[in-house]
């Protein structure tokens, strides 16, 4: 069995682990109201992805990728 949702919202996080790249079968990401500053790199790993919803965050680096 394969994560493939994930809701992490209202948790007042700062940043999230690089380690977040290795869920490759996730399909929907959802962060909304923490204090994420930036997304890894390591996020463009996750290919299956469809729905990253990340409001309400205090994002100022987002990966080209």
């Amino acid at each position: 069995m394969y994560l493939k949702r994930l809701d992490i919202s209202d948790n007042a996080l700062t940043s999230l682990p690089p380690d977040i790249g290795n869920l490759l079968q996730l399909q929907m990401f959802i962060a909304n109201d923490n204090k994420i500053t930036s997304l890894p790199p390591q996020i463009g790993n996750l290919h299956k992805l469809s729905i990253l919803s990340v409001d309400n965050n205090e994002l100022v680096d987002i990966p080209e990728d």
